[in-house]
């Protein structure tokens, strides 16, 4: 998670991303080894950021909407190509409260004037690449929040006003194509 205006330094740790996409086929004269495609999906993502030795955790369910194409290679190696935007609503959102391990804050949960810390949805961007032998695949690529996560009616300090902060991550991963 990036946060701006205030300055707090953060480092990425291990998450995961699990999903699956349909991929639909446009009718592109492109070539004969060349498709191009729409590829909406429904991925998991568990995403975190730590400072300080303390762990700041968020869940979500994302909606990517990538336009792709794949170039064989031959007949039975590809690359592919996507990128487009994404939709994610925010399941959990914890990190430890100040000085201790054990209590975690909820940055989702609403407070007496029914607003929260973080807001739920966020609006992003995402590119990947894959490799594909056979229908089996390696995908790399990366996801970058366009929206401000924060609630600013729920910032007391005037002096953190202007921050933001926006989920991005960086994915490895290894999958089939039916």
């Amino acid at each position: 998670m990036h946060i701006n205006e205030v300055s707090i330094k953060t480092s990425a740790t291990t998450g995961l991303r699990i999903g699956g996409a349909a991929e639909i086929a446009l009718p592109a004269n492109i070539g004969s080894m060349t498709t191009l495609y729409v590829a909406p999906g429904l991925l998991y993502r568990r995403l975190g950021a730590s400072k300080n030795d303390q762990q700041t955790r968020i869940q979500a369910l994302t909606v990517p909407v990538n336009l792709g194409l794949r170039v064989g290679l031959d007949n039975h190696l590809a690359l592919s190509l996507e990128a487009g935007p994404n939709f994610s609503y925010l399941l959990s959102a914890k990190e430890p409260m100040p000085n201790s391990t054990s209590i975690e804050l909820n940055l989702l949960e609403k407070n007496e004037d029914g607003d929260a810390l973080l807001k739920r949805f966020e609006a992003g961007f995402g590119v990947s690449a894959a490799l594909e032998y056979n229908k089996f695949f390696v995908r790399v690529g990366g996801d970058f929040g366009l929206s401000n996560l924060i609630n600013k009616s729920q910032l007391k300090d005037n002096s953190i006003k202007n921050s933001s902060a926006k989920t991005s991550d960086f994915h490895i991963g290894v999958g089939y194509r039916f």
